[in-house]
């Protein structure tokens, strides 16, 4: 179904799926349902709005009894943050085992990888700002512009207890003389916008109401922290997956999400990875963009690998959600004579994310890609192509500036690079173009990657090469490899 309206060839292309069309697609069998319903009887449990989530909240007693385990208190040494979890594996009844994929909250332990991608910019005194003004006339977005429309929602999404503060947004809009006065709403943010802000949110923030002046945006803040004063249950362990639940449960669905977050692939199992990429093809299907930043440490992602006894420059590590074939992976550049990637060794304070996704085959899945990326996978060496996978998803898709945004926080101004900042612009593209094609009776693109890519194929001339740059290295607090991937015409 997503293939089919999302492919420019298809002549369904473009025909988004209602909600009742989704869930007729994605609901479970009436054995299933009923198996899995008996199972959890005499529990609370609800089911999510596409009936192919339950959410059960129960005591410990009760998840051991269920699924025949031992529950113990896990404290992490560092951050003193708590979460329960079974000593060794659990089990899935044989009554309900052939219904049930996966069992979220209880196969892993949240990742210290999961961060934000915005970090703060150390030569703020030697470089200028990169103004709402630049980033217009760079990328050809006509000043004044209002992506304001009823089925043109945008959702910015906010982890890690990140908020942002309204007054800031406003006071980002007065600096940059811009004229709207809309400002996007929050949705579960801790006060309620009108709190202590921080870095991330408002950045993201600040970007879509500036380039987009759109008055039916809205921030969804979701922790990823575990309150240890609440039962354990799927909401309370990894809010990713009840992110996207929660946006395929919106009506009229968003037009474009913006997500600022990564982690190393290898740090999320594979079922969850699946689970999640279940979900943005929901939303690609129901006409949803999302767009995803590509990471801030460049091959080398975080220092996971180091934990397990792998030099972090063995392997090249990619980043997960910016892997998944179902986002608009972005990656970060800065601005000079020419535009280039931006790394550390070219005055970044990040290095941007790219790289091949370990679990999903770019053949099978992303056959959009081949040609284009098979090309420039055959001019590496061997030597090379063995630190990642060659037949894996490439990312990122296309690029924007992330260099010396200067955002309001608490009223202060703090410079920021980042692929964060790449990602909320790209959004706002997205949301523009969509508000022109809804003006004249269109639809919005939904999962346009496969588009960009045919597009490319047909005219390659409108797209802007970027051909300097390697990510080598990580973050300023890292190394670098001998070896990254470079910058090229393709």
């Amino acid at each position: 179904a997503l293939a089919a309206v999302s492919d420019i060839t298809s002549p369904s292309y473009g025909q988004h799926l209602s909600d009742d069309q989704v869930a007729a697609l994605v609901r479970p069998s009436p054995v299933a349902i009923a198996a899995v319903e008996t199972f959890l009887h005499g529990h609370n449990f609800s089911r999510s709005a596409h009936g192919d989530y339950v959410r059960a909240r129960l005591a410990v007693a009760d998840a051991e009894t269920l699924l025949e385990a031992t529950m113990y208190e896990f404290r992490h040494h560092e951050s003193d943050a708590m979460v329960i979890r079974p000593m060794g594996s659990y089990a899935v009844p044989e009554t309900v085992r052939a219904h049930v994929f996966v069992v979220d909250g209880l196969d892993h332990f949240p990742s210290n990888g999961w961060r934000t991608q915005g970090h703060p910019v150390q030569t703020f005194l030697q470089e200028p700002v990169t103004s709402v003004a630049d980033i217009q006339q760079s990328y050809g977005i006509p000043s004044g512009l209002d992506a304001t429309h009823a089925r043109n929602g945008i959702v910015i999404g906010a982890f890690l207890h990140e908020t942002y503060n309204v007054q800031d947004v406003q006071a980002y809009l007065s600096r940059n003389d811009v004229s709207s006065h809309a400002v996007p709403r929050p949705r579960h943010c801790a006060g309620n916008g009108a709190g202590a802000a921080t870095g991330e949110a408002s950045l993201d923030t600040q970007l879509v109401a500036a380039l987009t002046q759109s008055d039916v945006a809205t921030v969804l803040c979701l922790d990823s922290n575990r309150d240890p004063s609440e039962p354990f249950s799927e909401t309370n362990q990894e809010p990713f997956l009840a992110f996207m639940q929660e946006i395929n449960a919106m009506l009229p669905p968003p037009s474009v999400v913006s997500i600022s977050y990564a982690d190393d692939e290898i740090a999320i199992p594979l079922a969850y990875v699946v689970a999640i990429d279940n979900e943005f093809k929901k939303a690609g299907a129901r006409g949803t963009t999302i767009v995803v930043s590509s990471g801030d440490s460049g091959i080398v992602g975080s220092n996971l690998l180091g934990k397990i006894g792998i030099h972090e420059c063995d392997v090249y590590q990619p980043q997960y959600p910016a892997s998944s074939p179902y986002v608009l992976s972005v990656g970060a550049t800065k601005f000079g004579d020419i535009e280039e990637a931006l790394t550390v060794p070219r005055g970044g304070a990040i290095t941007t994310g790219a790289g091949f996704s370990g679990y999903i085959n770019r053949t099978a899945y992303v056959d959009f890609q081949a040609g284009l990326v098979d090309d420039a996978v055959a001019a590496l060496s061997d030597a090379q192509t063995r630190l990642f996978n060659p037949s894996g998803r490439a990312y990122p898709d296309v690029v924007a500036v992330g260099h010396n945004i200067g955002v309001f926080v608490n009223g202060g101004v703090q410079q920021t690079d980042g692929t964060s900042v790449s990602a909320p612009i790209v959004a706002s593209i997205v949301a523009l173009v969509n508000k022109w094609r809804l003006d004249r009776g269109g639809v919005p693109l939904g999962y346009v990657t496969p588009y960009l890519y045919e597009l490319h194929a047909a005219c390659p001339t409108i797209f802007r090469d970027i051909t300097i740059g390697n990510n080598q290295c990580g973050g300023t607090d890292q190394g670098c490899c001998s070896d990254g991937f470079r910058a090229g015409s393709v």
